[in-house]
């Protein structure tokens, strides 16, 4: 299984996120994208892996298309809550990978789909009700991402599933058409 990990957090979570791989995802060739200044300090846990400069100053949707050519089968990526790496972030969803799989802080993972919008949105949610309180033991959300949160669940959100309902209700009404002839 061809995989990537978009190294976008300090390094204890991308520690964290590397046993994880080890564990679940056993066999897996991985590529990791992170920092140059992080190599040494990680040196040993990404021994066995390709490792990649994240040098995207500029180059960002040369990256993207370098990744989406690479038709990796997983995508994995850290949403800690470091307000810094926000494009490569966002760049996990255009890498073309199967499977999004997103790490937090903790080191825990969900793949981020359909099927498993809850825990999306159990995420979401916690990250929002963090960044909320100010707690300063709890990271917070990017204002950047915070501020497509807001539009999606005031727009977005509303919009697509008015689309997904004339969706549905034009099928069933062809569907009812058929079985009437």
């Amino acid at each position: 299984m061809k995989c990537v990990l978009l190294a976008t957090a300090p390094p204890a979570q991308i520690r964290l996120a590397l046993a994880q791989i080890r564990r679940h995802f056993a066999g897996a060739q991985l590529m990791v994208y992170l920092r140059d200044s992080l190599r040494e300090e990680l040196e040993r846990e990404l021994e066995g892996f390709e490792v990649r400069s994240d040098h995207t100053r500029g180059r960002l949707l040369k990256l993207a298309r370098t990744l989406r050519g690479e038709r990796f089968d997983q995508v994995f990526v850290i949403f800690g809550g470091g307000t810094d790496h926000w494009k490569l972030k966002a760049l996990a969803f255009a890498a073309g990978g199967r499977v999004l799989t997103a790490f937090n802080e903790n080191g825990d993972f969900f793949d981020w789909n359909r099927k498993n919008l809850d825990a999306v949105r159990q995420h979401l949610k916690w990250r929002l009700t963090a960044s909320n309180r100010r707690d300063l033991s709890l990271p917070a959300l990017d204002p950047v991402v915070r501020a497509l949160a807001r539009i999606y669940s005031c727009t977005l959100g509303p919009l697509l599933g008015l689309i997904y309902l004339a969706g549905k209700v034009t099928y069933l009404e062809v569907t009812r058409a058929r079985a009437r002839q």
